[in-house]
């Protein structure tokens, strides 16, 4: 099931003008805070309504729950990270510096991860899906793609089924990483930033950068001899 269709599942009702759009928006963007601050269990659709400066029975006309509501809010950060990856692999990235190109990456979406709402997202599903938006398989194979793109443009020497390889091992170490950072505290949030940069870059080098040109220190100024 697409994110679409799981997220008209989901509503009761699927606006059809603007200002039915931006009900529904200030709905989760209100869900987001009050989730990340009592938490999905403590949280009440009355609690969410008065946060978004509408009425209980507004809310009800789009939501018959406050699952569907969370189930809305997972799909919501489905689309923002489709969004999110079309912008931050632009083919000029690839005429950066290794270093420079996968900090930026990392950058993006250790912002995107960051926030609070996909914090309780990521770890009070009340669905028990680890990850909402990388179970979407498209969603996977998207950034693959995207990634792979810019490996191949970097060496064109390289593959195309070895750059889809390279960059979905990417993927997945950037993903496990990242996420594990953010269910700890900044400072550890910080370290994970960093050591995907600097696992990212080491793992990609060799594939990628002139032999005599491999870089000793990993992005941040951190030595992985």
């Amino acid at each position: 099931m697409s994110a679409q269709q799981t997220k008209t599942a989901a509503m009761r009702r699927t606006p059809q003008q603007e200002r039915g759009r931006q009900r529904v928006d200030a709905i989760l963007d209100a869900a987001a805070v009050v989730f990340a601050e009592v938490g999905y269990e403590a949280a009440t659709t009355n609690a969410i309504a008065a946060r978004a400066h509408t009425s209980i029975g507004s809310l009800y006309q789009f939501f018959p729950d406050k699952l569907a509501i969370f189930q809305a809010l997972d799909e919501r950060y489905c689309e923002q990270c489709y969004a999110l990856s079309a912008e931050v692999f632009s083919p000029q990235k690839a005429r950066l510096p290794l270093a420079t190109m996968i900090g930026e990456l990392i950058d993006a979406f250790a912002g995107f991860y960051a926030q609070p709402g996909f914090r309780v997202v990521l770890t009070q599903n009340p669905t028990a899906r680890f990850n909402p938006c990388e179970e979407d398989k498209s969603l996977k194979q998207e950034i693959v793609r995207l990634l792979a793109a810019l490996l191949s443009a970097r060496n064109p020497k390289l593959p195309p089924e070895e750059c889809d390889l390279l960059a979905d091992v990417c993927r997945r170490i950037a993903t496990t990483l990242l996420l594990a950072g953010v269910l700890g505290d900044e400072a550890y949030r910080q370290q994970m930033i960093a050591q995907t940069k600097c696992v990212l870059v080491a793992y990609l080098e060799p594939h990628l950068e002139p032999k005599n040109t491999t870089s000793s220190a990993c992005p941040d100024g951190i030595d992985r001899r």
